[in-house]
């Protein structure tokens, strides 16, 4: 839960900016909330970026990030740094509360969507509400769980809904 640390520590989060998420403050967040990384974890990133467009929904703002032709989000840095520790944790998925994992736009000329597509084989979930899940962590103190996901069955289809469940 980026956003819930980054509050604690004072850093300003900007959704709707290229705020890019370093490798340094990954692993500080791991720290803060007791998790260790095995093989085949999947790795969720809230980075407030759904609380932020609910927010802005509720308060008829939409209109001021609506229609964007080059939209800037937060998401995690693209780092030759990032890129090595994601391969060498050997996650199954990763995803987070935003419409594109790596912070965006893009900064370099690769994205972090063709290593972890193409060339390993990671899944990435986007646009996943994850405030309900915060909540509940927070108040368990308890920042590991199961993760399900049963997308829907669309043939030639290359993304779908995640259908997703977490257990605590």
């Amino acid at each position: 839960d980026f956003a819930s640390w980054a509050e604690v520590q004072g850093i300003p989060v900007e959704p709707f900016t290229r705020q890019a998420i370093s490798l340094d403050q990954l692993l500080a967040v791991a720290d803060y909330q007791g998790i260790t990384f095995e093989k085949g974890d999947i790795l969720l990133v809230r980075t407030g970026w759904m609380a932020k467009y609910n927010e802005m929904y509720e308060q008829g703002e939409l209109d001021q990030i609506a229609g964007s032709p080059t939209p800037s989000l937060i998401g995690l840095d693209q780092s030759e740094e990032i890129k090595e520790w994601l391969h060498d944790q050997y996650f199954s998925v990763v995803g987070g509360d935003q419409p594109a994992f790596e912070a965006w736009p893009k900064k370099g000329d690769w994205h972090l969507h063709e290593y972890l597509l193409a060339c390993w084989g990671v899944l990435i979930g986007e646009m996943l509400d994850l405030e309900e899940l915060s909540k509940k962590c927070k108040l368990m103190n308890k920042y590991s769980f199961l993760f399900t996901s049963a997308p829907f069955n669309s043939p030639g289809g290359v993304a779908s809904f995640a259908n997703a469940l977490a257990i605590l």
